[in-house]
């Protein structure tokens, strides 16, 4: 009799933990890991219709003994997505293009509004609070990482909760 409740028990049990699993992951899923790299606070701003581009802002940690270098983005979601950063001339902002951003050895890089981030051009819609989209990140020695995108509110200076 008592083996027989064990048994009837288990499969709850089973169920009941990985349920706890899948809930803690949603959880921390702002978060991805790549060998020894670890992608966290992603997110991005809202868009209007009439504008065509966007962002998306990120921190890499490189909890390794080597480095590795950001070398391309793309998405779904734009015709291009680039590595762009911005630099101040006097009183004016210009933002270039850039082929990549190296993330040191127990270092980690920061993108960031008025700073090194993702570019996105030729959206294909708009980018609206409390969405999401994907986005897959190349590194030249770890490979490829897809993570989501949160879209926060147009005037976001940073990730909520962050």
């Amino acid at each position: 009799m008592i083996q027989s409740r064990v048994a009837t028990r288990l499969p709850r049990f089973a169920l009941s933990l990985v349920f706890l699993l899948s809930a803690t992951t949603s959880v921390f899923a702002d978060e991805a890991t790549l060998g020894d790299l670890v992608i966290r606070h992603v997110w991005s701003r809202a868009t209007i219709a009439s504008v065509g581009t966007g962002a998306v802002y990120l921190e890499v940690d490189n909890n390794g003994a080597t480095a590795d270098r950001l070398v391309g983005v793309a998405t779904p979601v734009a015709a291009m997505a680039h590595l762009h950063t911005t630099e101040m001339q006097g009183n004016m902002a210009s933002m270039q293009a850039i082929d990549g951003l190296d993330v040191p050895a127990g270092g980690k890089i920061i993108l960031k509004p008025q700073n090194s981030h993702v570019m996105l051009m030729g959206l294909s819609a708009p980018l609206k609070q409390g969405t999401t989209f994907p986005l897959t990140l190349q590194f030249e020695k770890a490979g490829k990482v897809d993570v989501n995108v949160p879209v926060e509110a147009a005037g976001a200076l940073g990730p909520e909760g962050n």
